[in-house]
């Protein structure tokens, strides 16, 4: 998805925040590492089914939760609860036998792991560009407690000023709340601040809704180069103090 501009930016700005999955980042293999995680303890599932009903499962199980309510933190056992609802869905969609505790224990363990991501492309030139800027960047993302020790795994960590996650406000993205502790966090303004972010309704309607710019850029291919230059374009930023 090649990056659009972002209609409501104005200068000067302080700030830039992130998506992450889809933005940042994506699973490296997914279905790849679910089947033979599940194959190691006697559940057999085709990488193919896992890509074709991941996506699917978790939608439904984000949905469980009320309007904009961080889905992990709303299960009754947390983030782990909620990814071994995942896997629960899954087999039962596929028709295969219900995971061991241990297989969902490991499936959890290993998306810690910086080997299970992969950072898109010119992410990381895009991150400094913007530093050097002088501009303060954040995280805004629809995650849960993991996502600190992700980002530091894939060495991103250190280049954000703020990483807010929805596991930890309570709320998720479009909600108004997530985007206002960024806001709180960065020491900036909406009108100082620009979200990126792959998705129309969660990053782009929502940051807008609070006043943000924002700027829908991302994808498995997409690199996030041109939100620089769109920063050049629209007369550049104010370091931040």
């Amino acid at each position: 998805m090649p990056a659009e501009p972002p209609a409501t930016l104005r200068p000067p700005l302080r700030a830039v925040t992130f998506d992450v999955t889809g933005t940042l980042l994506v699973p490296r293999d997914l279905g790849r590492l679910y089947s033979e995680v599940l194959e190691r303890h006697g559940v057999s599932i085709p990488v193919a089914a896992v890509e074709r009903l991941f996506g699917q499962v978790l939608d439904e199980q984000r949905v469980i939760a009320d309007a904009y309510r961080d889905p992990y933190s709303a299960n009754p056992v947390g983030a782990r609860g909620f990814w071994a609802d995942v896997v629960a869905r899954l087999l039962v969609l596929h028709g295969s036998p219900p995971a061991t505790r241990v297989a969902v224990a490991e499936l959890w363990e290993r998306f810690r792991r910086a080997d299970a991501w992969r950072v898109l492309p010119r992410v990381e030139e895009t991150l400094h560009g913007l530093r050097d800027r002088g501009l303060r960047l954040g995280v805004i993302a629809n995650w849960d407690q993991r996502l600190e020790e992700v980002l530091a795994a894939v060495g991103l960590l250190p280049l954000f000023a703020a990483v807010v996650r929805s596991s930890a406000v309570g709320w998720a993205k479009p909600h108004p709340a997530i985007f206002r502790e960024a806001l709180r966090r960065l020491g900036v303004e909406a009108d100082q601040a620009l979200h990126v972010g792959d998705d129309p309704l969660r990053d782009v309607e929502g940051a807008r809704a609070v006043g943000m710019a924002a700027l829908l850029a991302g994808g498995r291919e997409a690199p996030l180069q041109p939100v620089v230059a769109h920063l050049v374009a629209a007369g550049g930023a104010s370091p931040s103090r």
